[in-house]
């Protein structure tokens, strides 16, 4: 999943086709409150992003909250091919 600090606050930006995050269930505007049980407030965001990846086949446990309510989800660690920008679409001068 794409995420980023959004007001202070780790923010689902978008989950990835295909994912384990997007098979958990987990939305665009999902804020992250806790990883693995532990507040996200004031984490960096590279810190909480290393929070998330792990070893194939481990879980991750991340609270979000979607309409003011808490969800708690589980996402199960895979390996991620994220898609490739087509560079052809770059205007070059010259």
């Amino acid at each position: 999943m794409e995420i980023d600090v959004k007001d202070g606050v780790l923010t689902v930006i978008a989950p990835l086709r295909g994912t384990p995050a997007e098979t958990a269930g987990v939305k665009a505007g999902d804020q992250i409150a806790a990883i693995d049980g532990k507040s996200t407030d004031g984490v960096p965001l590279d810190k909480a992003v290393s929070q998330i990846r792990g070893p194939i086949g481990t879980t991750v446990d991340i609270t979000i909250v979607r309409g003011g309510k808490p969800i708690d989800i589980k996402i199960i660690r895979e390996t991620i091919q994220v898609p490739e920008t087509d560079d052809s679409l770059d205007a070059k001068s010259g």
